[in-house]
C-alpha cells in the first residue's frame, strides 16, 4: 500500500469533521452546499448548483493525501471499458473506493489510513473487476462487480460500512438452473 499524507495536519482534522456526520438522511436530503455522493443524491440527478470552485480558483485546492491500492498493472487487461475509477462514496467518516481487482475497502476520510480491505469476488475462476462508485445507506456500502462480457455471472453485493461483512449479496443473472435455486431470498 502507498499512502502520502500528513497525520492529523489542520486540514485533515477538518476533514474528519466534515465527514464524520455524513450518513443516510444527509446523502437522502442534498444541501445547496455540498456534493455527497454520486450523483449528488440516492436519486442520481447529477445536477449541481454549486458554484464556490470555479475555473478562476481551482488551481489554488490543495492535496491532503493520496492513496495508491497497488493493483497489479496486469489486471487493466481484465476491465472491459478501460482502466477507470467511477467515484467513492462517503459515508461516516469513511470514503469507500472500489479497485480494478475487485477489492472494496474504506479509507479513513481524514487520513487515507485503509480501515479493513475485503475481496469482494472470487477472481480463482473469472477475472472479475469494480470501476463504478460504491453506494452507502443505512450501515451498508453497496457494490457491483463487473465481467460478465467475460462469462462472469454478475451481482450486486452488501457489507457492513464498520466491518467489511457480507451482508447480501444479489445476483444479477440466473445460475445454473440444474444446481437449482442459489438464493434464500428467491426460494
Amino acid at each position: 500500500m502507498k499512502l502520502w499524507a500528513s497525520s492529523k495536519s489542520p486540514s485533515s482534522v477538518g476533514i474528519e469533521k466534515a465527514t464524520r456526520n455524513i450518513d443516510t438522511a444527509r446523502i437522502a436530503s442534498p444541501s445547496e452546499s455540498n456534493w455527497l455522493s454520486y450523483g449528488l443524491d440516492y436519486d442520481e440527478q447529477r445536477y449541481s448548483r454549486l458554484a464556490q470552485i470555479d475555473s478562476d480558483n481551482i488551481t489554488d485546492l490543495g492535496l491532503d493525501w493520496r492513496y495508491d491500492p497497488e493493483v497489479p498493472k496486469e489486471w487493466g487487461k481484465m476491465a472491459c471499458c478501460d482502466i477507470e475509477n467511477r467515484g467513492v462514496a462517503i459515508y461516516q467518516g469513511k470514503e469507500f473506493v472500489g479497485t480494478l481487482d475487485a477489492r472494496l475497502l474504506p479509507l479513513e476520510a481524514s487520513t487515507g489510513r485503509v480501515l479493513w480491505d475485503v475481496k469482494t469476488a472470487d477472481t480463482s475462476e473469472y477475472p472479475y473487476t469494480i470501476n463504478g462508485a460504491p453506494r452507502a445507506a443505512k450501515g451498508k456500502v453497496f457494490i457491483g462487480n463487473g465481467g460478465a462480457e467475460i462469462g462472469a455471472r454478475e451481482f450486486v453485493s452488501a457489507y457492513d460500512a464498520d466491518s467489511g461483512e457480507l451482508a447480501w449479496r444479489f445476483y444479477t443473472v440466473p445460475g445454473n438452473p440444474e444446481i437449482g435455486q442459489q438464493s434464500e431470498a428467491i426460494k
